[in-house]
């Protein structure tokens, strides 16, 4: 699951680095508060990016919960199916006229 996890982090690491790039500037006067903007902007990327990543992680375990829960549940049915056929033939068996 690990690999699969960190392939959709890279997957939208990538797609969002795409779709938005940070700029940076040579230095002027007001220097250090336009350094400390781009931090910020940075930082808020990365919380994106982080929120992102952990949205999908959460997707991809529900689904794989889903998938698995079908799998019971359609084991579960096959169970019934097959002891019913079972029940119909037994039925049937005995239905049958002696010769």
């Amino acid at each position: 699951m690990r690999p699969f996890a960190t392939i959709l982090l890279l997957f939208a690491v990538v797609a969002a680095g795409g779709a938005e790039t940070v700029r940076v500037s040579l230095p002027e006067s007001d220097a250090p508060e336009r350094v400390l903007d781009v931090v910020e902007s940075v930082r808020e990327f990365v919380e994106k990016l982080v929120q992102i990543g952990g949205d999908l992680i959460s997707l991809a375990r529900d689904v794989l919960g889903w998938l698995e829960a079908g799998a019971g549940y359609l084991e579960r049915l096959m169970d019934l199916a097959e002891s019913g056929m079972n029940l119909v033939n037994e039925t049937a068996e005995r239905g049958e006229p002696s010769t």
